[in-house]
């Protein structure tokens, strides 16, 4: 059986303060790597074998794949990088620590940005993304509108060529693929993978460190539903 798997990054400094990283760069704590090294655990048990990685250029995506497949014992498994997979923009909210972005901004405009399809934070003032910790190097954001914040559907906008270049005919070809992003860049993709074009808010989310399955036809297309792979029903 072919499977797309999606997996969230461990944590980050960013989560361990409970701030919003967005295009920021912070490295994994030393629990999101224990995190991913228990996502390869569970991958093992349920008899993965990765043939490609995938992953967004921001270090905590890429140590949390690096942790996961040093732990399979798959290191030297094919990569591909692609900026598309980077978090998503979220400008004004970018570094703000989360129960002090509700008490600046409000929690009714704070779903409509975060949740809604076409929500997009304001962006940041040019004071506020020069004082910003965790700075992405330049070709990070080369492609990326870092500060000025970006809706769900500018993110499927950007996610959706990586699909049907490269994941899809990867899946077709029988290729079991590990993607390894965010929380807005994986409900992204998921809305572009299972075809949505309604606004259903953060139902399509992705647990953080736990592997998300989709079965997939010959053609590389998924089966809907998806199911963490900690549920029997996956396997």
């Amino acid at each position: 059986m072919t499977v797309l798997i999606l997996l969230r990054n461990g944590q980050s400094l960013a989560d361990a303060r409970q701030a919003f990283a967005g295009l920021l760069d912070p490295e994994l704590t030393q629990t999101g790597v224990a995190e991913a090294h228990g996502v390869a655990d569970l991958l093992t048990s349920r008899g993965v074998h990765v043939d490609l990685a995938v992953t967004s250029p921001l270090a905590r995506a890429a140590q949390t794949a690096d942790a996961v497949l040093a732990r399979l014992g798959q290191a030297g498994v094919s990569r591909l990088v692609s900026w598309r997979l980077a978090a998503r923009d979220l400008g004004c909210l970018t570094g703000v620590a989360k129960p002090r972005a509700v008490e600046l901004f409000g929690a009714e405009s704070m779903s409509q940005w975060r949740f809604s399809t076409d929500g997009k934070p304001p962006a940041a003032s040019p004071e506020r993304i020069r004082a910003l910790p965790w700075r992405p190097d330049a070709d990070v954001v080369e492609h990326l509108p870092f500060g000025e914040g970006e809706s769900l559907r500018q993110v499927e906008d950007r996610l959706r060529p990586l699909w049907e270049d490269e994941l899809r005919p990867a899946l077709a070809a029988g290729r079991t693929v590990l993607v390894v992003a965010h929380t807005d860049s994986l409900r992204a993709l998921r809305r572009v993978v299972e075809g949505r074009d309604q606004d259903e808010g953060d139902t399509l989310r992705v647990v953080p460190a736990q592997p998300l399955a989709y079965r997939t036809d010959p053609a590389g297309d998924v089966i809907p539903p998806a199911l963490y792979l900690e549920n029997q029903a996956a396997v």
